[in-house]
């Protein structure tokens, strides 16, 4: 079966510009390490409750099924709760080194009493317009937890959530995708700083 050239012609270019689509398709949704970004234009995010704190120039949004909790520290600014899960905001300020050390002097690791020799243990994340020094904090007995710290001028904001009755035994556990830290990651992608 001999093809014209003019029919074959055709033919591939059609097939370039499919390829061409998927490929631009692709690169729109999933971010440059092949993960899909959390966006603050997400269609979830819309009808959510709005938090702005004008005194610390920060607002964002959190789902409406969300309740506010009692601010248990001095520098807890916001405290949400939903089944025994929590994300809370706290703020570091007044510390008298530079923000990386303040942030590896801040965390905590539930239960091990491990700590962070350098910053280089974070992994630095881009979420929304901003980017955060993220670290595990906790993964056992049914919990996770992790810190995101957002170095903003003399302020640290730390935006951590605590997951219970998490499957930790499992090797398969997708610790990015618990249900809890992706309420996090949302809330963060809000985040605007004035």
């Amino acid at each position: 079966m001999k093809i014209k050239p003019f029919k074959l012609a055709k033919w591939l270019l059609l097939s370039g510009m499919i390829l061409l689509v998927a490929s631009f398709g692709l690169k729109f949704f999933a971010g440059s390490n092949g993960n899909p970004e959390v966006s603050s234009s997400s269609a979830d995010t819309i009808n959510w409750q709005s938090y702005d704190n004008s005194n610390l120039g920060i607002s964002l949004k959190y789902p409406k099924d969300w309740s506010h909790g009692v601010l248990a520290k001095d520098d807890w600014i916001l405290n949400l709760l939903k089944d025994n899960n929590q994300v809370t905001i706290r703020i570091i300020e007044n510390f008298e080194s530079i923000p990386e050390i303040a942030i590896l002097q801040d965390v905590v690791f539930d239960g091990s009493g491990k700590q962070p020799k350098s910053i280089n243990e974070f992994t630095k994340v881009k979420i929304g317009d901003y980017e955060y020094y993220k670290i595990q904090t906790g993964r056992f007995e049914g919990v996770l937890s992790y810190n995101y710290y957002l170095p903003v001028k003399n302020k640290i904001f730390v935006f951590s959530f605590t997951a219970q009755g998490v499957d930790w035994t499992n090797p398969n556990l997708d610790e990015e995708n618990v249900p809890t830290h992706l309420i996090l990651k949302q809330i963060l992608s809000t985040v605007k700083m004035r």
